[in-house]
């Protein structure tokens, strides 16, 4: 794993969560009506909630290529 992307990966990432209101919710659901259902997931009597977090689009993408610039698909891979 270049040592470039990661650290690219990871700017990335905190220039989301700085930027004004990069931590609120309530947009979010303003912007998504569907945000709750589509985080939430059940089994039996069991649901999670995981709509409350403040994980923009943009965020969860950052979130996923700084995962893959850290070579986690590979470390995940090792462990089986």
């Amino acid at each position: 794993m270049p040592e470039t992307s990661l650290t690219n990966a990871w700017t990335a990432l905190q220039a989301l969560v700085a930027r004004p209101g990069g931590r609120a919710i309530t947009p979010l659901f303003a912007a998504d009506p569907g945000r709750a259902a589509r985080h939430s997931f059940a089994l039996d009597d069991l649901t999670l909630a995981l709509s409350q977090p403040a994980l923009a689009a943009a965020v969860q993408a950052a979130l996923f290529a700084l995962a893959e610039a850290a070579g986690l698909a590979a470390f995940r891979a090792r462990l089986f």
